[in-house]
């Protein structure tokens, strides 16, 4: 509350002084003055008649009250003290003319005064001393000026003013604004020469209380130490801020938070204490600097201001009180996905000067000798337009300085090895640059700027770069904004208003020079403190920028404390972020400190390397006294004081181990070190214990990985789904079942490996990245390679590729791989999976069809030694011998029966469409209007066969319209020979008879690439590679696709996610 004093009181007065200013000029226009006038005049505050000074004076009162000037208080209460003193007096004199004026006067007198002396703590701006001197020198002799100049006014035009009384009346109205006219007549005089004494009045005390309220001045330097430090913060915190390496400019003032991790750098311009970016340093100590920043500047009465902050810093100004302004965008280049070589300008200009045979050179400032950087700061100084530098938010202005090492300088060389063009950029934390200053020789030809940037971007990776700052654009969103369509009024005006501007300023021409290199814009922000003082912030931006010129006579406050040797200025490491100690569980912490205490005892816990050691199943088999070594988890520990019995587990099984007393040194380290789950080495000889179990006794026991995480519930184990998905490792190391359903997963690839290279088959691997989605419909993952500035997907099917090799004369081949498909998530599909598709020259569907059914049942005899698989209830089920074969026409047909629809079965291709979403209506099937016959046929196939399948069984003879790939039936044109192998409702493959005529086939893409250009996200893109590759001749073919992942499920009778040993989670927590 106390703090807003000031600010109010300040108001008042200049309210006052616009009623003074209108009063005055309305008794001008109609000759006499109000009664109003008289009363406030003559009983609340003094209003002389006609004086421009004491208009003038109040107007710098009331500024001095809004910057807390306490010089205004020595004025002020003074004042008001004689003011209600004479208004009491004159009530006890009873020389009152209006009562109802003086008693609401008395009021505002001593309410005044009370606020003033309640809050003149708050008037903590003080005076320069020297400034009253100055001051009351520049009254003396610009009020002997103007006395001077009025009575030459005034005799010049006398306007009924007697000779003798001239000079008094001149004085009498510079001097005490007109209030001695009613003590000695003087004459009226014309109302101009009264208005011209006025101003003559008001000049030379406008001129003095400015000299006496000014605010005490600094010389903006920033001190040595200071700049150590700062350096200290940019080398732990500078990626912060594209913009923070220009805090080191030497013509600032700092101010730093009290623990010394942030610091704010700036300059005083015109009373304006202008901020420029974010604060340095450690963001949480940002609050901290900026409330020291803004006390100093109310101990000097200067106007907070800040220029350039971030989206960060513009929330920690809010934050702190300040208002926040968006006024512009940062240009910023993502080095790391080539985007500033999309533009077909860009490429263009580098084309052009490489073709002149100009080339680019990169080095950082450090390497660079003392001569040949005058030599280049000669030139920078030499192509400068426009006389003095510009820039404060963005430049540096130190070209050269021993200090910036680590600054990145590119220079454009013609083909004489002449420098033509050159930028300059500062460090962005390690991996970035931001640019400082940019130059072309007048010689230069077009295009060296986008040269330059284009080799940046293209070296980024031997540089180690990231990220590219550029320019600031001023307003860039009215700019695109005002020129799109459909653009109200306001902002297409708003728009020629800043390209009128951009005449003078680098408004447009910064906006579309960065335009060009496809950049991330920024947002940029400007603070002020308050509404009133946005006028003189933007002003002090503009001076400081350098786009507002200094007068000859405004005062150039810019001090530098000159350039520093590199050597002192290097980062501290001491100046790093607390280490927090990671929280973690007491057993955690117990098993860590055991690791360090063998560490400082010699041991290492984790050694590299170790012998050859034996299976611990060998114990079982092996003949007593043999001398075994075993290595494995230790997943029991019993300890009876002279003996210990441990459980080691390896891939292999697991073993009893015994280490008695006898053997000391292994037994103690048994007692004291070993925690269950650590991974051990064993060495002694086979015997049997008391109650008869094959075991080892143990000569020497050595750590070979000590396990900080303890082991699961030994009675429960790790039973939970969720966590034994996401606790693989836990789950394998403690699971039976696990490890044998890894097992036959891998059993399982080698067999059906086996089963086709036995037939002849060639295994090959294709491409994972492709530039186009084809072989399936299905949304493809997507993905983006710097190196070529290309988008990828990652494969949906290898099925295009391997066809390439068909045509290539490769009669039988197949691939075993992953493929990744943009779908859902449930028990049957995973986003990732393995695929096997296989290819057959000189076959048809048919053949296939038993190709497949052998290597699933082979594959079934390898894991359980003979053709069969898990039901669902669990039971074994024989999938020997042929499996049925029927057609989806029939099969839907067949789902029909029973339905409220079984009249319009049989289902064949001459069904209509309208009968068939009659079909689907009355079975609340769901379908999309725009589907054919194909589409809503495989929709009913989904739900009234496919899902119903009880055993293995193919399906065939699918709609041509919903297999792209796939020959037309050789009996029926309306079909293609396809089938899909279902069993107990999921898809394990499919097949067909591959269509190998080019024209069809371009025919069949083209209609899917219409889709995809449509919106639909599953259709295939039309790939011209592999429609040239079929034009060549394949031959006839026969393929296959089996979903690998899904026959594991079916061999094993386990879930997908049981049978993945990684399958897609969601992160923990999310």
């Amino acid at each position: 509350m106390k703090e807003r004093v000031p600010t109010f009181l300040g108001w008042i007065i200049a309210g006052y002084a616009v009623f003074y200013l209108a009063t005055m000029t309305i008794a001008h226009s109609i000759g006499e003055s109000s009664e109003l006038w008289f009363f406030v005049d003559l009983y609340i505050v003094p209003a002389p008649e006609a004086s421009m000074s004491y208009a003038v004076v109040l107007f710098l009162l009331a500024g001095a009250m809004f910057t807390r000037k306490r010089i205004v208080l020595f004025f002020l209460i003074p004042a008001f003290v004689l003011l209600a003193f004479s208004n009491i007096a004159a009530i006890a004199t009873r020389e009152v003319v209006s009562l109802p004026w003086v008693i609401p006067g008395i009021i505002f007198q001593v309410g005044f005064l009370v606020l003033m002396i309640w809050a003149r703590r708050e008037f903590v701006v003080r005076v320069w001393r020297a400034n009253f001197l100055r001051a009351l020198l520049v009254l003396v002799i610009g009020l002997v000026i103007a006395i001077g100049l009025g009575f030459l006014v005034v005799k010049t035009f006398p306007s009924g003013v007697p000779a003798s009384e001239r000079l008094f009346f001149t004085i009498q109205h510079i001097l005490t604004f007109g209030a001695l006219d009613s003590i000695r007549e003087l004459g009226e005089g014309s109302i101009h020469v009264r208005a011209i004494l006025s101003v003559l009045g008001a000049l030379p005390i406008i001129a003095a209380v400015v000299m006496l309220l000014r605010s005490q001045r600094i010389n903006n330097a920033l001190a040595r130490e200071d700049e150590e430090l700062l350096r200290r913060q940019l080398a732990h915190f500078g990626s912060n801020d594209s913009l923070s390496y220009f805090a080191t400019r030497r013509d600032k003032s700092v101010v730093f938070s009290p623990d010394g991790r942030a610091a704010i750098t700036y300059r005083l311009e015109v009373g304006t204490s202008l901020a420029s970016s974010d604060p340095v340093g450690d963001p949480a100590s940002w609050g901290e600097a900026i409330e020291q920043w803004r006390l100093v500047c109310r101990r000097y009465g200067w106007r907070p201001a800040v220029l350039g902050a971030s989206k960060e810093g513009a929330a920690a100004y809010d934050r702190a009180g300040l208002k926040v302004l968006r006024v512009g965008d940062e240009a910023v280049v993502d080095l790391t996905n080539r985007s500033a070589l999309r533009s077909a300008e860009v490429r263009r200009h580098v084309a052009a000067n490489k073709k002149r045979g100009m080339t680019v050179r990169l080095r950082r400032h450090a390497i660079i000798d003392a001569e040949e950087m005058k030599a280049i700061v000669a030139d920078a100084d030499a192509w400068r337009v426009g006389g003095q530098e510009r820039g404060f938010s963005m430049a540096l202005s130190r070209l050269g300085d021993p200090a910036d090492g680590d600054c990145l300088l590119a220079e454009v060389l013609d083909p004489d090895g002449k420098r033509v063009a050159m930028h300059s950029y500062v460090p962005w934390g390690t991996s970035g640059i931001s640019l400082d200053l940019m130059r072309r020789s007048p010689e230069a030809p077009a295009g060296v700027n986008e040269f330059l940037v284009a080799s940046i971007v293209e070296n980024a990776d031997g540089l180690g770069l990231t990220r590219l700052s550029l320019n600031f654009a001023v307003f860039r969103e009215v700019f695109e904004a005002g020129q799109a369509l459909g653009a109200g009024p306001i902002l297409r005006f708003t728009r020629r208003i800043l390209l009128f501007a951009s005449r003078f300023w680098q408004l447009e021409s910064l906006y579309r020079a960065n335009e060009k290199y496809n950049p991330d814009w920024v947002p940029r922000y400007v603070a002020y403190e308050e509404s009133r003082n946005l006028g003189s912030a933007l002003f002090a931006m503009g001076l400081a920028e350098g786009y507002v010129p200094r007068i000859p006579t405004m005062r150039d406050n810019r001090k530098f404390t000159g350039a520093y040797p590199q050597a002192h200025l290097v980062a501290d490491p001491t100046f790093a972020e607390p280490v927090v100690e990671r929280k973690v569980p007491e057993q955690v912490r117990v098993r860590t400190d055991k690791a360090r205490a063998l560490i400082e005892s010699g041991v290492n816990p984790w050694p590299v390397g170790s012998s050859n050691p034996d299976p611990t199943t060998a114990i079982a088999t092996a003949a007593d006294g043999t001398e075994l070594t075993i290595q494995g988890r230790a997943t029991r520990i019993r300890d009876f004081g002279s003996i210990v019995f441990l459980v080691v587990r390896d891939w292999n099984g697991q073993c009893q181990v015994m280490v008695e007393s006898g053997a000391a040194e292994a037994h103690e380290f048994a007692r004291r070190q070993i925690d269950l789950g650590d991974q051990i080495e064993v060495a002694g000889t086979r015997c049997v214990s008391r109650s008869g179990e094959p075991s080892l006794s143990a000569t020497q026991i050595r750590m070979t990985s000590k396990s900080l995480r303890p082991m699961p519930d030994k009675h429960h184990g790790l039973t939970d789904p969720e966590a034994q998905v996401r606790l693989r490792h836990i789950d394998l190391a403690i699971n039976d079942a696990t490890r044998e359903t890894l097992k036959a997963r891998s059993t399982i690839l080698a067999s059906l490996r086996k089963t086709l290279m036995d037939e002849g088959y060639l295994e090959v691997e294709t491409p994972i990245l492709q530039p186009i989605h084809g072989g399936a419909n299905a949304r493809p993952f997507t993905t983006h390679i710097n190196a070529y500035d290309l988008d990828l997907y990652l494969r949906i099917a290898p099925e295009l590729y391997l066809k390439r090799l068909c045509v290539g004369g490769v009669d039988r081949v197949f691939e075993l791989g992953r493929t990744f498909r943009n779908e859902g998530v449930d028990f049957s599909h995973n986003p990732e999976f393995t695929i096997l598709e296989a290819y057959r020259a000189h076959a048809d569907y048919i053949d296939m069809l038993h190709t497949i059914r052998r290597m699933i049942q082979n594959a079934a005899i390898a894991v359980h030694g003979e053709c069969v698989v898990p039901g669902p209830d669990g039971t074994m089920v024989d999938i020997s011998g042929e499996w049925p074969i029927v057609p989806i026409y029939d099969g839907i047909s067949a789902g029909l029966a029973g339905t409220a629809v079984e009249h319009l079965a049989p289902i064949t291709t001459e069904t209509s469409v309208d009968d068939l979403q009659v079909i689907c209506d009355a079975l609340d099937i769901a379908y999309r209007p725009d589907w054919d016959h194909g589409d809503i046929v495989l929709e009913l196939y989904e739900h009234l066969v496919e899902d119903r399948t009880t055993s293995p069984q193919f399906n065939i003879d699918f709609p041509l319209s919903v297999s792209p790939l796939t020959g037309m039936h050789r009996q029926n044109p309306k079909l293609a020979e396809r089938w899909d192998l279902v069993a107990w409702g999921v898809e394990l493959g499919t097949a067909y008879s591959e269509l190998t005529n080019p024209i069809d086939q371009r025919d069949r893409l083209t209609e899917q690439s219409v889709k995809a250009a449509g919106g639909d996200p599953e259709a295939m893109e039309l790939d011209e590679d592999f429609l040239s590759a079929l034009e060549f001749g394949m031959p006839p073919t026969g393929g296959l696709g089996m979903g690998v992942d899904r026959v594991v499920m079916l061999i094993t009778g386990k879930s997908l996610r049981e049978t993945l040993p990684f399958p897609l989670v969601k992160p923990a927590g999310s």
